[in-house]
């Protein structure tokens, strides 16, 4: 926590393994503080065989430019294994930082959870 600000620097992630999906829910913020972990999360995921790591930001209120940069990385990866990194849930915050960082190669937004999900039961997981 800051002394000055009274803001709480946090990140919890929790995951789920869905068979050829894995799950990661984010809650708190992603910022230089816990960049680290975000990209441990996503190196566990990061898997042959698996068609997507879904990652839901709706418990996100904060990313600066080492976070999106984690998914930059992760996104470039998952594609060389023939997989998909697809984030959704984006709060309107999260989201500008999004739209002001321009496209992310290989990274693919949804609204919500459910239809991150859905993407993928379509293609037979």
């Amino acid at each position: 926590m800051g002394a000055d600000t009274g803001i709480v620097w946090f990140l919890r992630s929790t995951e789920e393994d869905l068979g050829k999906v894995r799950l990661i829910s984010l809650e708190g913020r992603v910022s230089h503080a816990t960049a680290s972990d975000v990209a441990g999360a996503l190196a566990g995921s990061q898997e042959n065989g698996r068609q997507a790591v879904i990652v839901d930001l709706s418990g996100v209120d904060y990313i600066n430019g080492a976070g999106l940069q984690v998914f930059e990385t992760a996104a470039a990866r998952l594609s060389t294994l023939g997989s998909e990194l697809v984030i959704c849930g984006l709060r309107p915050a999260v989201q500008a930082v999004f739209d002001l960082a321009g496209s992310i190669p290989n990274l693919t937004t949804e609204l919500s959870r459910d239809s991150a999900l859905r993407r993928f039961e379509r293609t037979g997981t």
